[in-house]
């Protein structure tokens, strides 16, 4: 497992090339396949951006609180994730 600061990785105003390189980037350690996929053109239905959030997902953790890869307004997003039960 690997701990990352939430906030941005990818910043979509660059470009979803950006993004796709950046998501590249961090995926190469678990799927060096899938990572070379993402710095190809992009499939018709992305299904390799989720599969590569979804790696990401499995493989990332946060001491302090739950954190989740997400797209957000075409922005590369490590999020925290907010407990109903404590509110943070």
């Amino acid at each position: 497992m690997r701990v990352y600061t939430p906030g941005c990785w990818g910043d979509g105003s660059y470009g979803h090339k950006h993004v796709r390189f950046r998501l590249a980037a961090l995926v190469e350690e678990f799927d060096g396949d899938l990572a070379d996929v993402l710095r190809q053109e992009p499939s018709d239905d992305h299904s390799e951006e989720d599969d590569a959030l979804a790696i990401l997902n499995e493989n990332t953790f946060h001491p302090n609180f739950h954190v989740v890869w997400e797209f957000v307004d075409g922005d590369l997003m490590l999020s925290k994730l907010v407990s109903e039960n404590t509110g943070g």
